[in-house]
């Protein structure tokens, strides 16, 4: 029974893992934007647009025909990105996600001041001064 479990897990298992970033954002070209704009709702630029239709040309050379599966953070940069990425999938089925546990937040956490400014621009910031993030256990300062 054992080994039908593990064959059975072993063949649900992808390919491959590869991870994208997010195309620049206009928090990227101008920082002080999330002072007035909640984190989640930060867009992408032209150019980062642009990067994410790139990026998406290139998955589809590596991955070719093989089925695909994208997890994605629910930030409106990461949906934007994705939107470029499924550009080269058009008319093949793909299966997509909202993944709230993906976060660049909780890998660095960001300076009080800016942290401040966040949490008076967003209510919901997932990072308060002093405080602890819901995705990892680290102290944000």
């Amino acid at each position: 029974m054992d080994k039908l479990i593990m064959d059975t897990q072993r063949h649900y298992r992808p390919n491959r893992i590869i991870l994208v970033r997010h195309g620049e954002s206009q928090g990227n070209v101008n920082k002080s934007l999330y002072t007035t704009t909640p984190d989640s709702q930060v867009q992408l630029t032209t150019r980062g647009f642009e990067q994410g239709l790139a990026a998406g040309q290139q998955l589809r050379g590596i991955v070719g025909d093989e089925s695909v599966c994208f997890l994605y953070s629910p930030y409106m940069r990461t949906r934007q990105t994705l939107l470029g990425i499924l550009q080269s999938w058009r008319g093949r089925r793909v299966d997509f996600f909202a993944e709230p546990r993906l976060r660049e937040q909780a890998s660095h956490p960001a300076p009080a001041r800016l942290t401040r400014a966040r949490a008076r621009a967003d209510p919901a910031c997932s990072c308060v001064p002093r405080g602890r993030t819901s995705a990892t256990s680290r102290t944000c300062r």
